[in-house]
């Protein structure tokens, strides 16, 4: 499945400022089409910020923990390559609407206090049938920190 990441500016000052990718309690969720996810900017500094978060309302959904963060430097691109094992849904079932991405975020005491990571946005909105549904990330990664000429 192709997918776009949008990454988040208030996550990008919580890692400059020493949150650990690889630590870090990283959590994913997934929203609808109904969401506003895709259209905000990437200003948003928490989960209640955005104006429609339409999350997933299907049979067997439950916000997943990432698995086996990884950080990989890349010095031939001068860049730093965020990742982690692709997760599955189990048996999840059809929702109000189709499923049209994923948001990972840092953990907090609820959405006012949970940081968004990364939005990945698929290509045309996919409709789970209650059989396993992969969330399969990027062969890219999920996060890419590009180094800058000043930086």
């Amino acid at each position: 499945m192709t997918m776009q990441t949008r990454t988040y500016t208030c996550f990008s000052y919580a890692a400059a400022g020493g949150l650990n990718w690889e630590t870090a309690d990283l959590r994913v969720l997934l929203f609808m089409t109904n969401s506003t996810v895709a259209e905000e900017d990437e200003n948003i500094e928490f989960l209640d910020d955005f104006t429609t978060l339409d999350e997933f309302d299907g049979a067997n959904y439950a916000r997943k923990a990432l698995n086996n963060q990884t950080r990989t430097k890349d010095f031939t691109n001068i860049r730093t390559i965020c990742d982690a094992d692709d997760l599955t849904f189990t048996a999840l079932g059809a929702g109000t609407r189709d499923v049209a991405g994923a948001l990972v975020y840092v953990e907090g005491a609820s959405d006012t206090a949970r940081i968004p990571v990364a939005a990945l946005l698929y290509a045309t909105p996919r409709t789970p049938d209650s059989s396993d549904f992969l969330l399969a990330f990027p062969t890219t990664g999920i996060v890419i920190y590009q180094a800058g000429p000043n930086a």
